[in-house]
């Protein structure tokens, strides 16, 4: 009578499905919190066979800092060996990158040669592109800019039965089906390869206009008028000034709008004065454009995302709490 045979865990299967097709550094161990392990493809042929044995499989992809419940039935996908940076297109202002490329090493790249993404801000550096798009992460938004889906003009993917998709570089106002909306809240219906993303010339200095108003929902109407200008600022955000404050004390915010700018003898729009009527209105110039980076939300820090108009028991929530707000 023959013996019955223990069947392979999903992580073990999945490493005898793959033995032979892709080298065995591309699969890491089993984790501690459940996961089936990492997986790092470095090219598009081992990222389709890897997706498609974990659907054969019945296992999930996820970024690896994904919050999971303990379970085995899921892979973490490393991008980061992904990572060209393909070409750059001065004359169609835009840069072709594989999907693994960090936010942060494609942003001082493009600086170091005279451009940028626009959208960029600190506490993006270490997420690879395609999960940034694709895990649908909190950022903060540029009025002038836009954010990172806003600035895809074309893309490749690799869908979860390992056939490619794409999308062939278009405006963003051409007409057609979203596609790039269909590979959105993680990595579940295809994967990111190569993104075709705008770029726009690196600006050489930086207005800075700081405006101090008599509340918080003040600050937040007045934010969203200048973010509505035809000249557009660069970046809008409310921080608190009084992080030191006493525990009753009226808590104080600022508002500041920060325009790029490629010329020195270049100006920012006016603001309508009897728009800033009651307003405390200070300008700064700033070399180069690191002034504003120092207000990203920091890699340390949680970020979230709220659409609209703040409800008044946030805006009381924030007025109570001693945190450092960034309102952007």
């Amino acid at each position: 009578m023959s013996e019955k045979r223990t069947p392979l865990n999903p992580a073990a299967s999945l490493r005898q499905r793959l033995r032979g097709q892709i080298p065995s550094d591309r699969l890491g161990e089993p984790l501690q919190d459940g996961s089936c392990g990492v997986v790092r493809p470095e090219t598009g042929n081992e990222l389709s066979l890897i997706i498609n044995a974990a659907m054969e499989e019945g296992l999930l992809l996820h970024p690896p800092d994904a919050e999971l419940p303990p379970k085995n039935n899921y892979l973490e996908l490393d991008l980061r060996r992904l990572s060209k940076i393909l070409d750059l297109d001065p004359n169609s202002r835009t840069v072709t990158v594989q999907g693994g490329v960090l936010t942060g090493t494609i942003e001082q790249w493009l600086r170091i040669h005279g451009w940028t993404l626009g959208w960029f801000t600190p506490g993006l550096e270490e997420l690879p592109l395609a999960e940034l798009i694709q895990d649908a992460r909190a950022y903060q938004p540029s009025p002038r800019y836009g954010g990172p889906v806003d600035s895809v003009l074309g893309f490749h993917a690799v869908l979860p039965d390992g056939r490619e998709m794409w999308n062939k570089e278009a405006p963003g106002r051409a007409t057609g089906p979203d596609l790039l909306s269909v590979l959105s809240g993680g990595f579940s219906f295809g994967v990111l390869t190569r993104l075709v993303l705008s770029i726009h010339e690196r600006p050489l200095f930086e207005d800075e206009t700081i405006i101090e108003g008599p509340s918080l929902s003040a600050l937040l109407t007045l934010g969203g008028r200048i973010a509505r200008l035809a000249d557009s600022p660069a970046r809008v955000l409310i921080t608190r000034k009084d992080s030191e404050r006493k525990r009753r004390a009226k808590p104080q915010w600022v508002l500041r709008a920060f325009w790029h700018l490629r010329d020195s003898e270049a100006l920012s729009p006016e603001i309508n004065k009897g728009t800033l009527k009651g307003f405390k209105v200070t300008q700064k110039r700033h070399e180069g454009i690191s002034k504003s980076d120092a207000w990203g939300p920091g890699l340390g820090r949680a970020r979230t995302t709220l659409q609209g108009q703040l409800p008044e028991s946030l805006v009381d929530a924030l007025n109570r709490s001693p945190g450092s707000w960034i309102l952007s």
